[in-house]
């Protein structure tokens, strides 16, 4: 009985690390994800905009 009992709550242990991990990972993926993303926009506006603003 207790062994059963047990055993139950390995499996919930183990599937909530599992959901735990698995949203991590999705996180950093889109962190790394939105990173490059303003990295690319910014470098793109960078070469696209006239560099009017730098002191000339």
């Amino acid at each position: 009985m207790i062994m059963s009992a047990h055993i139950k709550t390995q499996g919930h242990v183990s599937m909530y690390r599992d959901v735990v991990m698995t949203s991590f990972y999705n996180f950093v993926v889109d962190l790394f994800h939105i990173v490059t993303f303003i990295k690319y926009f910014l470098h793109t506006n960078h070469i696209c905009k006239p560099p009017e603003w730098l002191p000339g």
